[in-house]
């Protein structure tokens, strides 16, 4: 892993975090998402999300930031004890694209992990996976995850996509 730092993310995040799930996006989503969407003005539609909800953080989200050399390079948000019977859902973990294979998404996942048993022991974690997103299945199934219900939701750009629990 590169020299990076994980840090709990704070309300000033907002414009980093926003920026990191923006590229995200772009680079993994699309076989899920439009292109429109993804082309368009998504660095202001994650802005809008971020700035939001870091500005008023309720008691059961947390996240983590990863920044190397100063530069924030990954994020990870979740949302403690969100479920009851599947526990703390994983609302995101994105690192930007340059920085994959690194080892930063696990670090971040792990920290969020943590942070999860230290808030409720006996909590389980899950999160959603776009179902055409076969790296990121790929990379939790590495890590022992499970695929456990599928749904088909009304996706961000206006269509509908599937997904599947982990």
């Amino acid at each position: 892993m590169p020299d990076a730092n994980l840090r709990p993310i704070v309300p000033s995040d907002a414009e980093a975090v926003a920026r990191i799930h923006a590229e995200s996006w772009r680079h993994a989503y699309r076989c899920s998402l439009s292109d429109s969407f993804l082309d368009g003005d998504l660095l202001s539609n994650r802005n809008r999300l971020w700035t939001k909800r870091l500005g008023a953080v309720q008691p059961a989200h947390f996240g983590f930031i990863a920044d190397c050399q100063g530069e924030a390079i990954g994020f990870c948000f979740g949302f403690a004890d969100h479920d009851t019977r599947w526990g703390t859902q994983i609302d995101n973990l994105h690192v930007l694209p340059a920085f994959k294979g690194q080892g930063i998404g696990r670090s971040l996942l792990r920290a969020l992990a943590i942070e999860s048993s230290l808030r409720k022991a006996d909590a389980g974690l899950y999160l959603w996976v776009y179902e055409k997103n076969a790296a990121a299945a790929t990379f939790y199934e590495k890590l022992g995850g499970a695929r456990a219900d599928r749904a088909v939701i009304s996706a961000p750009d206006g269509g509908e996509v599937s997904e599947w629990r982990y």
